[in-house]
């Protein structure tokens, strides 16, 4: 049986964000996660990694602004005489902003139903109210999600990750997960939680220079806020540095089972928020028929 810390390494993927006026420079990092939901394949990840200029403090409406970076997944395959790796450029991503979402959508989906429509079609009267605010205010909801086609022009592989006591626990070129929305669950306070993936420190040119595998385990789901994210406590000592870059990695219960995704890490206190794996669920169904409602219509 596969240990679960190798599942969570596994089903991590690390992402950059190439600057789009200099392309020897590296404009931010992250990671994400590949879903398989109703045969279709979804790379998942945090909003905030791929269009960080909308979560800039000086954007002060707090909407899309319309800088779009071009992601790369980084593949582990090594370039022949180089140092660094083949990325593999990732797009398309649906812009969230275009779904009505607010606190009580996923306790009642039908209401969506009959303005969705209107929602993909771009008819929507900002000045009905009675519609939802986030239909006519457009949410930025800190998930980007793009659609996937199979056969993926280059495999996803690992690095390699070792543990404390010297012992490769995964063989550097060993392929990645995709992980199944089948074998998900909400966030509870029955289970812990982990989260895993490879942080980089500091990246120049496309190769990454110091990368670190870190492994956080035994979260505790704590409740939810006000938007319906999930909080979650880290027990015990923190440090900052070793979350920074995992934003958009899944995390995974103690049976290894799909909770959600992670979206800030730990600040002044110790506890991480998530995105509950039913919100992202909520949106693939509505892409999906979004593309349906669109085929048929063409």
């Amino acid at each position: 049986m596969i240990r679960l810390d190798v599942v969570a390494f596994l089903a991590t993927l690390q992402l950059i964000i190439p600057d789009n006026h200099n392309a020897d420079k590296i404009k931010g990092f992250g990671s994400g996660f590949l879903l398989r939901h109703k045969e279709h394949l979804f790379f998942i990840t945090a909003d905030h990694v791929i269009h960080l200029d909308d979560h800039d403090s000086t954007n002060e409406t707090g909407q899309r602004i319309g800088v779009d970076y071009s992601p790369q997944i980084i593949t582990n395959i090594k370039i022949k005489g180089e140092l660094k790796s083949i990325n593999l450029p990732t797009g398309g991503f649906y812009h969230l902003t275009g779904f009505g979402f607010d606190k009580d959508s996923l306790d009642n989906p039908e209401k969506f139903i009959s303005i969705f429509d209107k929602i993909i079609s771009g008819t929507i009267d900002i000045n009905d109210e009675s519609l939802p605010i986030d239909v006519r205010i457009a949410s930025l909801p800190d998930m980007a999600i793009c659609e996937l086609k199979e056969p993926l022009s280059v495999p996803l592989l690992s690095n390699q990750v070792v543990l404390e006591d010297g012992e490769i626990l995964i063989k550097e070129g060993t392929p990645k997960l995709s992980l199944h929305s089948e074998c998900i669950k909400n966030f509870n306070s029955c289970n812990q939680y982990l989260v895993a993936g490879t942080i980089c420190n500091e990246i120049k040119n496309s190769t990454v220079l110091e990368r670190k595998n870190v492994l956080h385990s035994n979260l505790i789901f704590d409740k939810l806020d006000n938007e319906k994210y999930a909080i979650l406590k880290i027990p015990g000592l923190i440090d900052i540095q070793y979350w920074a870059g995992l934003s958009g990695a899944p995390i995974l219960d103690d049976n290894g089972l799909l909770a959600g995704m992670l979206i800030r890490g730990p600040e002044k206190e110790p506890f991480v928020i998530a995105v509950p794996i039913e919100k992202i669920i909520w949106f693939l169904d509505m892409i999906i028929k979004n593309e349906s409602n669109i085929q048929t219509k063409s």
